[in-house]
This record gives structure tokens, C-alpha cells and sequence, in this order.
């Protein structure tokens, strides 16, 4: 039978290693002796017991060390469940107050690897309201002991020794398997990192005009042969073409001047044979001219350029001296 103080209330402590709950209101850690890494944890449990048949409602349950500032405490109506903030904290509490079952309420507080700062006198506090309506209070105290080695025979250190590493063993791999984990995320992150920056390293971006005038014909694909910029090397002066070097959304445009032909001309932008843009152009005196631009994602492969349909004229020409320039840039993967 646990005991209990003479206003019925009980306070219980027990330690982990414990197979069965030894309810009892003095204790001392099992195994007997310790350094901080042999009993890896005491649990102090704060409960109702005899109070509960003379309490309305519970107000407040709090468990506090050597008379100081409550460690933890538990008010109506709530459930609690908390540690310090740390990964592995030192101290967890958990809780419950029950108003429909009063016997059914509890707070715990844990203390995960005491040390000799943890030894002394832990009270519990309970504040409730009787049955004759007056808030009242009652405690329980019990005391927790860290025993000395010096009477320990060899057996005995190298029992607690062994049972010390093997809780550092198990902590040790706890947190490999956490590195590992971590490892594995940064590893993933460089890698997304270093694609991103070998997509970005190189600008791609390309300007080329008509170096010299030329006679054109109706379905003519036209070549900017006077090459101005070329970051990227995607634009082929020799065919007139810009060839995409990945996916990405790219930007395009083109200034054109037709003339001498009196002819009317439809002047296409086309993307692997799709169009992206056209326009028109009409030589009336000396020359036409006009612009067109486009915004479009292309993927890796795709293959820009200019092509001319004429209607009428004869031996209609594109201007040369920059009057007619066709360019292109990547905007973003």
C-alpha cells in the first residue's frame, strides 16, 4: 500500500527503470547509484488521491522544488504537454485536470538525466474548492536522493558503467541518424544549387544585322550575317538562325526595311515552323520600314528565324548599314 500524508493526498515518484510503478512518498533512484547518463530518466507524478472526495473543482496543481517557484503547474481546464523548448529538454510536463472525474486528474513533471542540481525536496501543491464552497490547499512533499559510489563493489560500477554507454550508444546513433538526414538534405540542396547555377552561368543573347544590302525572292529565309552580340554562341550567322540552348522563356526582335521592288511584303518570325509574329511592309518610294517583337517559351532545340513572302515588285532588296536587325535574348530557365 503507497503511502499517503495525513490530508490524503499522494505524491508519487518513480523512475524509468523500473519495470513496475512503486508508489511511495519517499524515494531514491533505481539503480542506486549513478552518474548522469545511468538513470536516464525520473518521472515526479502530482495526484488528487484522497482530495478528490472532498473537492468541487480542482483550481490549480503545481509541483515545485525545495519550497522555490512551482517547476510546472497545471490550472482548469487544461490539458498540458510541454518540455523546455529544447530538443531533448531536461524537464517535460504533462497533465490532465478532469472536472466530470476529479480522481482522474494528474501532472507530471520528468527529469531527463538528473544530475545533483536535481536532488531535494519536490511538494505538491493543490488548490481546490471544497465541498463546503472555500478554496483549499493541501501538499505532499517527497525527497530525491542521489547515493554515493563509494561503497559500490567492482561488480556494481561495472554493471552501472556498462548501462551508462549503452545510453550514450543509443543517444549516439539517435543523433548519426539525424546527421544523416541533414546530410542527405544539404547533399540534395547542392545539387538543385549547382544545376541552378550551371542553367544561369551563361547568358544567352544574340544581335545581328544585314551587314550589306541583297536582292531578296518570295519565300526567302533571311540572314543577318554582321554578327553584334552572340553571348551563348546560339545565333548561326550563317543561316540566319537562333537555335534555343535549353527551356526557358526567350524574347525576340526585329527591325526590317524593304525597298526598291514596289513590292508589298509579308515579313513572318517563326519557331520551329510555327509563327510567333508578322508584319507587313510596302515600298511606295524608297523603302518600308517596321518592327515586330515577341515574348515565348521555348524548349531546348527550338530553331527561330525570318522568313519573306512577296507579292508584286521587282528585285526588292533589305537594306544593309544596321537598318535591319534581328535579335533575341533568354529571359529566365
Amino acid at each position: 500500500m503507497a503511502p499517503k500524508s495525513s490530508n490524503g493526498l499522494l505524491l508519487v515518484i518513480f523512475v524509468a527503470f523500473v519495470p513496475a510503478i512503486t508508489l511511495c512518498a519517499h524515494i531514491e533512484l533505481e539503480p542506486p547509484t549513478f552518474s548522469a547518463a545511468v538513470t536516464s530518466c525520473v518521472t515526479i507524478t502530482c495526484c488528487p488521491d484522497g482530495t478528490s472526495a472532498r473537492a468541487k473543482k480542482i483550481l490549480v496543481m503545481e509541483i515545485a522544488k525545495d519550497g522555490n517557484t512551482p517547476i510546472t503547474n497545471i490550472q482548469a481546464p487544461d490539458v498540458i504537454s510541454y518540455g523546455d523548448g529544447a530538443a531533448a529538454p531536461h524537464f517535460e510536463a504533462y497533465g490532465v485536470l478532469s472536472e466530470s472525474n476529479i480522481s482522474q486528474s494528474y501532472l507530471n513533471l520528468t527529469i531527463r538525466y538528473p544530475g545533483a542540481a536535481d536532488a531535494g525536496e519536490y511538494t505538491c501543491v493543490i488548490s481546490y474548492i471544497g465541498q463546503n464552497g472555500l478554496v483549499t490547499q493541501e501538499k505532499d512533499k517527497a525527497h530525491l536522493f542521489l547515493n554515493d559510489t563509494t561503497n559500490l563493489s567492482n561488480t556494481q560500477r561495472l554493471t552501472s558503467l556498462e548501462s551508462a554507454l549503452d545510453t550514450l550508444l543509443d543517444r549516439v546513433k539517435a543523433v548519426e541518424r539525424v546527421n544523416q538526414e541533414l546530410l542527405g538534405q544539404v547533399t540534395d540542396q547542392a545539387t538543385q544549387l549547382k544545376l541552378y547555377r550551371e542553367t544561369v552561368s551563361t547568358s544567352v543573347a544574340f544581335s545581328a544585322a544585314v551587314e550589306s544590302e541583297y536582292t531578296i525572292a518570295s519565300g526567302d529565309q533571311l540572314v543577318f550575317s554582321q554578327v553584334l552580340t552572340n553571348e551563348g554562341n546560339a545565333y548561326n550567322r550563317s543561316t540566319g538562325e537562333f537555335t534555343a540552348p535549353r527551356d526557358g522563356l526567350y524574347v525576340f526582335h526585329l527591325v526590317l526595311e524593304i525597298g526598291r521592288g514596289g513590292a508589298v511584303g509579308e515579313i513572318t518570325m517563326k519557331a520551329s515552323g510555327q509563327i510567333l509574329a508578322k508584319m507587313y511592309t510596302q515600298d511606295k518610294d524608297f523603302g518600308d520600314q517596321g518592327s515586330i517583337s515577341s515574348v515565348r517559351r521555348l524548349q531546348r532545340g527550338d530553331v527561330v528565324s525570318v522568313h519573306v513572302f512577296l507579292a508584286g515588285g521587282a528585285s526588292p532588296m533589305v537594306f544593309g548599314e544596321k537598318l535591319c536587325v534581328f535579335s533575341g535574348f533568354l529571359v529566365r530557365p
